[in-house]
């Protein structure tokens, strides 16, 4: 709500007629306008203030006197140029998503010259803009007052000369459609009845909402002063009817704030002009903020998308998209509310879990997301964000938009289907030995598909392609099972056991089963090094105390290389020293070993012309897991 009194003018060159500008641009009869003295025919001069000659009786009385007041305000008002500051209004009030009125007092019509729309404007004391009769026994009808009224200004006695505006219909003087002072019971008021008429419907609708509790209304005062009070009581008025409202006052000469409204309001003791372009400048920071595309899902079947800055509320977004034409349903509040954190709306994004938030706290950045160029081919990337409205619904279903962006999901997987089904392709696929080669494959099929949809055929194509199906695919069931049979046709799934290059084994000829045995045979030498490494280590210290002779040495060599036996599992622990050996040489050790054995075996051994066996018995599996093969 914008209300604004004379000083909302003063930046255009126009008067208070008290205050700012009152003794540069007021009527210079105000002060000398000649009256004829009592009893005499000569005239005297009497000042006269602007309350008085803003009084109806002079159009019965002398209506030279305040047509010639009159013509000047109407001259005035028509030269002067609305300033900058009903534009910034006009697109401030433009994109609340729940509209904007204009509640002014002025009469200069400068609202609607500078475009606002007049459905949204209430001119509270009329407008010079319109004529009417200046007899009560006359119609109530009004016209357009013409740009030049056809008379002039005696500068000597500051009366009208010529033709006075006459009332089209009974030929009475005609007056200016202006509530002016003194118990003007003649003002004509049926075009102001239905400017007041239209403005509390928009009050009255926006009290009726079901989540009134959450708007945010605000109501932005320029250059009302205390002289006419009649804008400012009736924002104490509306305090009442919206107890959360925010008040911004701008008067650069009476901008005290009420006890009531500390805390709610903010003061800025500034022209109107200047403080319209700070806040301007506050709003944007010299840039416009970035916008994402915001798609809304009802409770039922229905979905709608808009662009909203990023940083606005699910709230904010439901009513843009009122604004636009799209019938929403709010349904009716639990009392009390259940959940407590009622209306909310469920968040989710490509990387994000779901996250339940209130419809008043705005979006936050972890739920917006990359999903390819803007439509608008601009050359900037598209950030999306989607959530679904919880007791919130769409009669009309889908929008146009989204109608477009499923179909345009649904085109694109059937054009992957039908490349992907080719006998060609199929056989291809099925050819490969490695990840490589299949990536190959694909891209041929990306080169073909992507551009025909407007993607590029590389990996931020598949990104963008990605996004879009995930963020469309809820939204029709047929999207989710054409992409998942996309996956299972392209047999890009069964490719994860491949290795990414086939060329990395030197021997081609290699099977499964041999490569299984390889890992076998190197478990089994790592058993064979561990178990020297401990017969080793024992020999050292037996060497060291001088237990054994020579043959048992060698014995005790060979006992410790073949499996323990119980003897042996009941021998004492021997410290075990870390020697570390190459896995280079593993085979010349245990060749080492062997040879060793086999030269110094002791006369009576069981076999004194063979090397010791070396039994290496391989763990058994389970009972219940014997027969399967590896994971």
């Amino acid at each position: 709500l914008i209300c604004s009194g004379a000083g909302m003018g003063v930046d255009a060159g126009l008067a208070t007629f008290r205050g700012r500008g009152a003794a540069a641009a007021s009527w210079p009869g105000l002060s000398e306008a000649p009256f004829p003295a009592s009893g005499g025919s000569s005239p005297s001069k009497v000042g006269i203030g602007y309350q008085e000659i803003c009084q109806p009786h002079w159009f019965a009385e002398e209506p030279e006197l305040p047509w010639a007041f009159w013509n000047f305000c109407h001259k005035a008002y028509q030269s002067a140029e609305p300033h900058r500051g009903y534009q910034l209004l006009r697109r401030w009030g433009g994109e609340a998503p729940l509209g904007s009125f204009a509640f002014t007092s002025n009469i200069d019509s400068h609202w609607a010259r500078s475009g606002w729309d007049e459905e949204r404007l209430v001119e509270l004391h009329g407008a010079l803009s319109r004529l009417q009769c200046s007899s009560a026994e006359c119609s109530s009808e009004l016209w357009e007052t013409p740009a030049d009224l056809g008379i002039e200004e005696d500068q000597v006695t500051h009366r009208a000369v010529g033709s006075l505006p006459k009332c089209p219909r009974c030929g009475a003087v005609a007056r200016p459609s202006v509530k002016m002072f003194g118990g003007d019971s003649g003002f004509c008021a049926l075009r102001l009845e239905q400017q007041l008429a239209r403005y509390e419907q928009w009050l009255g609708e926006l009290e009726g909402r079901s989540h009134k509790d959450g708007m945010s209304f605000v109501c932005l005062e320029i250059g009302c002063g205390t002289h006419v009070p009649t804008i400012r009581q009736h924002i104490d008025l509306l305090d009442e009817r919206f107890p959360g409202a925010r008040l911004v006052r701008v008067n650069p000469e009476e901008s005290e704030m009420q006890e009531f409204m500390k805390g709610r309001g903010v003061s800025i003791p500034l022209g109107a002009l200047d403080a319209l372009e700070r806040i301007e400048d506050k709003l944007h920071n010299g840039a416009p903020g970035r916008t994402c595309r915001f798609l809304v899902r009802d409770g039922e079947r229905g979905a709608a998308e808009i662009d909203a800055p990023c940083h606005s509320s699910l709230l904010h977004v439901l009513y843009r998209l009122e604004r636009s034409g799209m019938k929403v349903v709010f349904g009716e509040l639990h009392e009390p509310r259940d959940p407590p954190n009622e209306p909310y709306a469920l968040h989710y994004s490509v990387w994000e879990p779901p996250e339940s938030l209130p419809l008043f706290v705005p979006v936050a950045p972890k739920f917006q997301y990359d999903c390819g160029p803007c439509p608008s081919g601009d050359g900037n990337r598209l950030l999306m964000t989607c959530c679904q409205a919880c007791n919130v619904y769409f009669p009309n279903g889908f929008t146009k938009q989204v109608e477009e962006n499923v179909e345009w999901c649904k085109a694109l997987l059937e054009e992957i289907m039908a490349y992907l089904e080719t006998s060609t392709y199929q056989k291809v696929i099925r050819e490969q030995k490695d990840r490589r080669g299949v990536a190959t494959v694909l891209q041929a099929m990306q080169d073909r598909v992507l551009p025909q949809f407007g993607l590029p055929a590389d990996e931020q194509g598949l990104r963008d392609m990605q996004a879009k199906i995930w963020t469309y695919g809820p939204l029709d069931i047929d999207i989710c099972n054409q992409a998942q049979l996309a996956m299972q046709t392209s047999h890009l799934r069964m490719s994860g056991h491949l290795p990414w290059l086939a060329k990395m084994f030197k021997d081609q000829s290699i099977t499964r089963s041999t490569r299984a045995e390889k890992r076998r045979i190197s478990r089994l030498l790592s058993t064979v090094e561990r178990r020297q490494r401990i017969a080793h280590a024992r020999v050292n210290k037996a060497r060291r105390l001088q237990h054994f002779p020579r043959a048992d040495l060698v014995q005790a060599i060979s006992r410790q290389a073949a499996p323990p036996s119980s003897a042996a599992a009941a021998a004492p622990e021997v410290e075990v020293e870390d020697v570390e050996t190459s896995p280079d040489d593993r085979s010349a050790d245990v060749e080492e070993f062997r040879g060793a054995a086999q030269a110094e075996q002791a006369p009576g051994s069981p076999s004194s012309s063979s090397s010791p066996v070396l039994v290496v018995e391989t763990p058994q599996p389970p009972a219940g897991l014997r027969g399967q093969q590896p994971g």
